[in-house]
């Protein structure tokens, strides 16, 4: 088991704004859009079986407003983020079967189509999740 907490990252097409605003800003730029283009397999909406990644990130919105389709694509790209992450943790750590990075909470499954990394790494919730009470009865963590 692996937790990180208050963790932050770069804002990949802003890097002129402070990592500490990361969550509270979720801006949206080209590499942002590309992110949240990988891992399909991860975007079916479960009621139709459809991807609508696609049609999301194409919506057209006024300059300026964070829209519901921006969240949408911020929360995938930090989703694929975070699982590229978990799985270089994993490259280097191969027992390690939970983490928690960016708040997101994954596990590991063994990846057959890819024979130089043995583990996959998959969320284990929709959205994003501190975790707090699991890791305060786990490891004694408080806010």
């Amino acid at each position: 088991m692996l937790a990180l907490v208050r963790d932050t990252y770069p804002i990949s097409s802003f890097s002129h704004i402070d990592v500490e605003k990361y969550y509270s800003l979720r801006l949206v730029g080209e590499s942002e859009r590309a992110d949240a283009r990988s891992r399909v397999d991860l975007d079916i909406d479960e009621t139709s079986s459809v991807v609508d990644t696609h049609d999301m990130i194409e919506d057209q919105q006024n300059e300026g407003e964070e829209s519901e389709a921006e969240v949408k694509i911020w929360e995938r790209a930090h989703r694929n983020r975070m699982l590229a992450q978990a799985e270089a943790y994993a490259a280097v750590f191969p027992a390690l079967d939970w983490i928690l990075c960016g708040q997101r909470p994954m596990g590991f499954q063994c990846d057959l189509e890819n024979h130089i990394s043995h583990k996959k790494a998959i969320p284990l919730t929709q959205h994003r999740d501190e975790c707090y009470t699991f890791l305060d009865g786990t490891v004694g963590i408080c806010q």
